[in-house]
């Protein structure tokens, strides 16, 4: 008995349809990697910007709770910590660190002027007896300090400068942070201070962090002159 086969009927891929397939299939690979690094971005800049407050409320602990180092050695000091900033324009090298430090008395009293004073050597690894410095934070990422901004008390719009230097420092018993904001021409003392920072790779994402001479420490989506911040201009 013979047996005829037909493949008449039999449907397949031809070579074009697998292109078209191949073609679905790196578009789709390439509009999920886009999105993911994108998104991978932003995460990075939110952790960035609340290790940043996180290292602002360390200063603040530290102070309330009294905690004291080898730079107290043999004085009569109230435990002072504090974060110091430096704005830039462009990622410049100060731009792109914050320095946490403590405000060491001065001589022949038991306080801090509220700034931090470099030595002008590169900061310990360990505590030394009379630096300021205990650890400079680099920002690895691309982002950077892009604006520092300022609402004196009293005001009703901050005074907003680009290049300016924030010390937020804290002094045991009390959670109050002295805020000094150097603007090249004077010393402010303002009410609030925003830090802005820009991301490295869209110089339109911008975060802020606001900190209150009573304390509060928070973070904000936008610059610094954000309708949701208190320095806005």
């Amino acid at each position: 008995m013979k047996k005829n086969f037909s493949l008449g009927n039999e449907k397949g891929f031809t070579i074009i349809e697998m292109v078209f397939v191949f073609l679905i299939f790196a578009v789709m690979a390439s509009i999920t990697l886009f999105n993911f690094r994108g998104f991978n971005e932003k995460l990075q800049f939110n952790n960035l910007i609340q290790d940043i407050a996180l290292r602002v409320v360390t200063a603040q602990k530290s102070a309330i709770s009294g905690a004291t180092n080898a730079n107290f050695i043999g004085q009569n000091a109230r435990p002072s910590y504090g974060v110091y900033f430096k704005a830039g324009s462009t990622p410049t090298l100060d731009a792109r660190q914050f320095i946490y430090y403590n405000d060491l008395p001065v001589l022949g009293t038991t306080v801090g002027d509220k700034f931090y004073n470099p030595s002008g050597s590169p900061c310990p690894t360990s505590p030394v007896v009379g630096e300021e410095c205990i650890s400079i934070t680099e920002i690895t990422t691309g982002e950077y300090v892009s604006n520092i901004c300022y609402l004196a008390p009293g005001s009703m719009l901050g005074t907003c400068t680009t290049g300016g230097e924030a010390n937020i420092t804290f002094m045991r018993p009390f959670p109050d942070a002295e805020i000094r904001v150097n603007t090249g021409s004077i010393i402010a003392v303002p009410q609030y201070v925003c830090v802005e920072l820009t991301s490295g790779t869209d110089a339109a994402l911008k975060k802020t962090l606001v900190v209150s001479n009573l304390g509060e420490i928070r973070t904000i989506d936008g610059p610094a002159g954000a309708s949701t911040s208190p320095c806005r201009i």
